[in-house]
Protein backbone atom coordinates (compact mmCIF):
# COMPACT_ATOMS: atom_id res chain seq x y z
CA UNK A 1 0.00 0.00 0.00
CA UNK A 2 1.29 3.50 -0.71
CA UNK A 3 2.18 5.52 2.37
CA UNK A 4 -1.13 7.01 3.50
CA UNK A 5 0.01 10.63 3.70
CA UNK A 6 2.51 10.71 0.83
CA UNK A 7 2.10 11.10 -2.93
CA UNK A 8 2.52 7.95 -4.92
CA UNK A 9 1.69 6.15 -8.12
CA UNK A 10 0.76 2.57 -8.87
CA UNK A 11 1.17 0.94 -12.26
CA UNK A 12 -2.09 -0.82 -13.07
CA UNK A 13 -2.54 -2.94 -16.19
CA UNK A 14 -6.24 -2.06 -16.27
CA UNK A 15 -6.30 1.54 -14.95
CA UNK A 16 -2.98 2.96 -16.16
CA UNK A 17 -0.82 5.08 -13.90
CA UNK A 18 -2.90 5.44 -10.72
CA UNK A 19 -2.35 8.61 -8.69
CA UNK A 20 -2.46 8.45 -4.89
CA UNK A 21 -2.51 12.02 -3.52
CA UNK A 22 -3.15 13.01 0.11
CA UNK A 23 -5.39 16.05 0.57
CA UNK A 24 -6.44 18.15 3.55
CA UNK A 25 -8.28 16.72 6.55
CA UNK A 26 -7.12 13.13 5.99
CA UNK A 27 -8.76 12.76 2.57
CA UNK A 28 -6.97 11.12 -0.35
CA UNK A 29 -7.46 11.58 -4.09
CA UNK A 30 -7.23 8.52 -6.30
CA UNK A 31 -6.86 9.24 -9.99
CA UNK A 32 -6.97 6.52 -12.62
CA UNK A 33 -7.62 6.09 -16.34
CA UNK A 34 -11.27 5.41 -17.07
CA UNK A 35 -10.53 3.71 -20.38
CA UNK A 36 -13.06 2.84 -23.10
CA UNK A 37 -12.69 -0.80 -21.99
CA UNK A 38 -13.76 0.11 -18.46
CA UNK A 39 -16.55 2.40 -19.69
CA UNK A 40 -17.95 -0.47 -21.80
CA UNK A 41 -18.70 -2.36 -18.56
CA UNK A 42 -21.18 0.39 -17.59
CA UNK A 43 -23.64 1.03 -20.43
CA UNK A 44 -25.87 2.90 -17.97
CA UNK A 45 -23.15 5.49 -17.37
CA UNK A 46 -20.85 6.37 -14.54
CA UNK A 47 -22.16 6.87 -11.03
CA UNK A 48 -20.44 7.46 -7.73
CA UNK A 49 -20.71 3.74 -7.01
CA UNK A 50 -18.98 2.93 -10.31
CA UNK A 51 -16.24 5.49 -9.65
CA UNK A 52 -15.59 4.00 -6.19
CA UNK A 53 -15.66 0.40 -7.47
CA UNK A 54 -13.13 1.21 -10.19
CA UNK A 55 -10.97 3.21 -7.76
CA UNK A 56 -10.81 0.15 -5.50
CA UNK A 57 -9.96 -2.07 -8.48
CA UNK A 58 -7.32 0.39 -9.67
CA UNK A 59 -5.49 0.04 -6.36
CA UNK A 60 -5.12 -3.76 -6.59
CA UNK A 61 -3.32 -5.64 -5.10
CA UNK A 62 -3.77 -3.17 -2.23
CA UNK A 63 -7.01 -3.00 -0.25
CA UNK A 64 -8.71 0.38 -0.08
CA UNK A 65 -11.88 1.17 1.83
CA UNK A 66 -13.93 4.32 1.43
CA UNK A 67 -15.66 5.90 4.41
CA UNK A 68 -17.10 8.74 2.31
CA UNK A 69 -16.70 10.42 -1.06
CA UNK A 70 -16.32 14.20 -0.98
CA UNK A 71 -16.19 14.63 -4.74
CA UNK A 72 -15.73 12.63 -7.90
CA UNK A 73 -15.62 13.41 -11.60
CA UNK A 74 -14.48 12.17 -14.97
CA UNK A 75 -11.67 14.28 -16.35
CA UNK A 76 -11.32 14.44 -20.11
CA UNK A 77 -7.98 15.60 -21.42
CA UNK A 78 -8.37 18.67 -23.61
CA UNK A 79 -5.23 19.07 -25.70
CA UNK A 80 -5.87 22.36 -27.43
CA UNK A 81 -3.97 25.31 -28.85
CA UNK A 82 -5.52 28.73 -29.47
CA UNK A 83 -5.95 29.66 -33.11
CA UNK A 84 -4.11 32.93 -32.48
CA UNK A 85 -1.72 33.86 -29.66
CA UNK A 86 -2.08 37.59 -30.32
CA UNK A 87 -4.30 40.11 -32.06
CA UNK A 88 -3.03 43.39 -33.51
CA UNK A 89 -0.04 43.32 -31.14
CA UNK A 90 -2.41 44.49 -28.39
CA UNK A 91 -4.00 41.34 -26.97
CA UNK A 92 -1.79 38.38 -26.09
CA UNK A 93 -2.68 34.94 -24.76
CA UNK A 94 -0.39 33.09 -22.35
CA UNK A 95 -0.61 29.88 -20.35
CA UNK A 96 -3.97 28.11 -20.12
CA UNK A 97 -5.61 30.83 -22.22
CA UNK A 98 -3.33 29.83 -25.12
CA UNK A 99 -3.02 26.08 -24.64
CA UNK A 100 -4.37 23.22 -22.53
CA UNK A 101 -3.25 19.65 -22.01
CA UNK A 102 -3.22 16.94 -19.37
CA UNK A 103 -1.64 17.34 -15.97
CA UNK A 104 0.19 14.03 -16.48
CA UNK A 105 3.66 15.52 -16.82
CA UNK A 106 3.11 18.64 -14.70
CA UNK A 107 4.22 20.95 -17.49
CA UNK A 108 1.36 23.45 -17.69
CA UNK A 109 2.53 26.05 -15.18
CA UNK A 110 6.07 25.87 -16.47
CA UNK A 111 4.95 26.40 -20.05
CA UNK A 112 2.75 29.32 -19.00
CA UNK A 113 5.74 30.90 -17.26
CA UNK A 114 7.83 30.37 -20.42
CA UNK A 115 5.07 32.15 -22.38
CA UNK A 116 5.01 35.04 -19.93
CA UNK A 117 8.78 35.50 -19.85
CA UNK A 118 8.97 35.38 -23.65
CA UNK A 119 6.29 38.05 -23.91
CA UNK A 120 7.40 40.22 -20.96
CA UNK A 121 10.84 41.11 -22.24
CA UNK A 122 9.43 41.88 -25.69
CA UNK A 123 6.73 44.14 -24.26
CA UNK A 124 9.18 45.89 -21.94
CA UNK A 125 11.63 46.56 -24.75
CA UNK A 126 8.83 47.76 -27.03
CA UNK A 127 7.44 50.11 -24.37
CA UNK A 128 10.90 51.62 -23.82
CA UNK A 129 11.54 51.92 -27.55
CA UNK A 130 14.46 49.46 -27.62
CA UNK A 131 12.97 47.21 -30.32
CA UNK A 132 10.90 47.52 -33.45
CA UNK A 133 7.18 46.59 -33.27
CA UNK A 134 7.83 43.46 -35.37
CA UNK A 135 9.54 41.86 -32.38
CA UNK A 136 6.14 41.39 -30.73
CA UNK A 137 5.07 39.25 -33.69
CA UNK A 138 7.77 36.70 -32.85
CA UNK A 139 5.97 35.80 -29.61
CA UNK A 140 3.24 33.79 -31.35
CA UNK A 141 5.65 32.03 -33.70
CA UNK A 142 8.12 31.05 -30.98
CA UNK A 143 5.59 29.97 -28.39
CA UNK A 144 3.35 28.09 -30.83
CA UNK A 145 6.31 25.93 -31.91
CA UNK A 146 7.16 25.14 -28.28
CA UNK A 147 3.54 24.43 -27.34
CA UNK A 148 2.97 22.14 -30.35
CA UNK A 149 6.00 20.14 -29.24
CA UNK A 150 4.62 19.98 -25.68
CA UNK A 151 1.17 18.86 -26.90
CA UNK A 152 2.77 16.06 -28.93
CA UNK A 153 4.70 14.92 -25.83
CA UNK A 154 1.50 15.15 -23.81
CA UNK A 155 -0.43 12.98 -26.26
CA UNK A 156 2.28 10.32 -26.05
CA UNK A 157 2.45 10.57 -22.24
CA UNK A 158 -1.34 10.27 -21.94
CA UNK A 159 -1.40 7.16 -24.12
CA UNK A 160 1.50 5.50 -22.31
CA UNK A 161 -0.05 6.21 -18.90
CA UNK A 162 -3.01 4.10 -20.01
CA UNK A 163 -0.79 1.32 -21.42
CA UNK A 164 -1.40 2.28 -25.05
CA UNK A 165 1.35 2.80 -27.61
CA UNK A 166 1.74 6.04 -29.58
CA UNK A 167 1.33 5.56 -33.35
CA UNK A 168 5.05 6.21 -33.94
CA UNK A 169 6.15 3.36 -31.64
CA UNK A 170 7.64 0.45 -33.61
CA UNK A 171 9.33 -1.41 -30.76
CA UNK A 172 8.35 -4.56 -28.93
CA UNK A 173 4.59 -4.42 -28.15
CA UNK A 174 5.26 -6.54 -25.06
CA UNK A 175 7.71 -3.95 -23.69
CA UNK A 176 6.98 -2.04 -20.51
CA UNK A 177 5.27 1.22 -21.53
CA UNK A 178 6.72 2.91 -18.46
CA UNK A 179 10.24 2.50 -19.85
CA UNK A 180 9.20 4.37 -22.99
CA UNK A 181 7.36 6.87 -20.79
CA UNK A 182 10.61 7.49 -18.89
CA UNK A 183 12.39 8.19 -22.17
CA UNK A 184 9.71 10.69 -23.18
CA UNK A 185 9.94 12.41 -19.80
CA UNK A 186 13.68 12.82 -20.38
CA UNK A 187 13.07 14.27 -23.85
CA UNK A 188 10.44 16.65 -22.46
CA UNK A 189 12.58 17.76 -19.51
CA UNK A 190 13.05 21.24 -20.98
CA UNK A 191 9.38 21.94 -20.23
CA UNK A 192 9.90 21.27 -16.50
CA UNK A 193 11.70 23.32 -13.90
Amino acid sequence: MPIKRAYGAIESKTHGNVLWAPLDHGATRIGYAFTPEIAAKYPGGVTEEVAVKEAIESMQPFNVKFTEVHWWTLYTIGQRIAKEFSTKDRIFLCGDAAHTHSSGAAQGLNTGIHDSVNLAWKLANQIHGFTRPEVLQTYATERRAAVEKLINYDKDISLLMTHKWPSWYTGDPAADPYLVLGQIFEQAASFNT
